[in-house]
């Protein structure tokens, strides 16, 4: 029925091609800013954007026009949004891009506050987008659980010179994908956290940080339409800020007599149950994360998980 913004939400944006400048959204319901980029479909047909209005019409490769989900945010800079169950959302935008390389298209979101929100931002189902100079601030008694989360299919994030606080957890990391998070400043009882990838990732955490409080939490019970089976992906998360040079963080199931599947799930292939990830390589080239923590990996403080020597 395609019957959208009924949640009392201040903004309600369709699709990206519009600039969003200096406005300010409060006590919402549901969300202080809304981007659903998904084209409405009338007879049959999603409605599409015109390449010629597009900051940068080549991205349509010669097309007149490019989906509603393909369109770059225009602009959304100097906006502020509180006391609403989010501050922005972004669901679906670059949702089916397949260019995730540092030259695609993007959308950026930028200058901007959001306080006092269930949830400071959401993007679920988005690629290819770029988190910058955003100020997420709570001081509500009970921390809300989470300033910026997504979903199993949001992927291709930077996240760059963020100031968040009041917090459980700040940034929660997409678990596929290509991942940044360049400096910022935190305050929450965990600053930055992953979960394992259900899919190639590669994360950098790097800038002028200050001792972030960091977690690589080890729960492998995975997101709807996931199997076990996808833990086994590359995953990769480098260190490069403050004391720490090009240095790997495991989370502490990645040790070779580590046992990630002790139980047989419906979700896992039965030969994989009860083995150590040193054994699953050995036995089926395979291992928790793509990679064994190795022996001299240690523990520090402000970090769950393991961090590899410098190489």
């Amino acid at each position: 029925m395609q019957d959208y913004g009924f949640q009392g939400d201040g903004f309600w944006f369709q699709g990206g091609g519009v600039s969003v400048v200096n406005n300010i959204s409060a006590g919402n319901q549901g969300d202080a800013f809304v981007y659903y980029t998904r084209g409405l479909v009338t007879n049959g047909a999603a409605a599409q954007f015109s390449a010629a209005n597009l900051l940068d019409p080549s991205i349509a490769n010669g097309a007149s026009k490019i989906a509603v989900n393909m369109t770059p945010v225009r602009q959304f800079t100097g906006n502020i949004g509180y006391a609403s169950n989010s501050g922005l959302l972004v669901r679906y935008n670059f949702e089916t891009a397949t260019n995730i390389t540092a030259s695609a298209p993007t959308s950026t979101f930028q200058d901007s506050k959001f306080w006092n929100n269930n949830t400071a931002v959401s993007i679920p189902y988005t690629k290819n987008a770029v988190l910058r100079n955003l100020t997420l601030v709570s001081n509500a008694a009970t921390k809300p659980s989470v300033a910026i989360n997504g979903n199993a299919v949001t992927n291709n994030i930077v996240y760059d010179n963020l100031t968040i606080s009041g917090f459980v957890e700040g940034i929660e990391v997409p678990r596929r994908g290509n991942v940044t998070i360049r400096g910022g400043t935190f305050n929450n009882d965990y600053d930055i956290v992953a979960f394992p990838a259900i899919d190639v990732r590669n994360v950098n955490i790097t800038g002028q940080l200050t001792t972030p409080k960091i977690a690589f939490w080890t729960d492998l019970v995975p997101p709807i339409n996931v199997s076990a089976s996808q833990y086994f992906a590359s995953d990769t998360v480098l260190l490069n800020f403050g004391q720490f040079l090009n240095q790997r963080l495991y989370n502490t199931l990645q040790t070779a007599n580590s046992i990630p599947f002790p139980v047989s799930r419906t979700d896992l292939p039965a030969i994989y149950v009860g083995l150590t990830n040193q054994q699953l390589l050995n036995q089926y080239g395979v291992s928790l994360g793509g990679a064994i923590a190795p022996i001299t990996a240690i523990s520090l403080p402000n970090i769950v998980g393991l961090i590899a020597p410098a190489v």
